[in-house]
């Protein structure tokens, strides 16, 4: 069963017309704001994101020099330790 709504027409005069049209555009400037504000924290969150994974990629690479040069360290020390005997 749906229930039947009506809706009166109201008629305003000009002063409440000219309130509720500047009201209006108030909330639509309200929300062409926070819809800028929404698209920057977009763009902040993508940037961090984005240096994270930088930071992440030269983590991994300092890690892959740390432990070739471990590995070259002991071969060579191995190799010293060869043509000493």
């Amino acid at each position: 069963m749906s229930k039947r709504i009506s809706i009166a027409k109201v008629t305003l005069n000009p002063e409440e017309n000219k309130i509720l049209d500047k009201m209006h555009r108030q909330k639509v400037a309200e929300v062409e704001k926070l819809t800028q504000t929404v698209r920057e924290l977009e763009e902040a969150v993508l940037a961090g994101a984005a240096a994270a994974n930088a930071v992440c990629d030269y983590q991994r690479k300092v890690q892959e020099m740390n432990v070739m040069t471990v590995t070259f360290g002991i071969f060579s020390s191995t190799k010293q330790q060869l043509v000493a005997f």
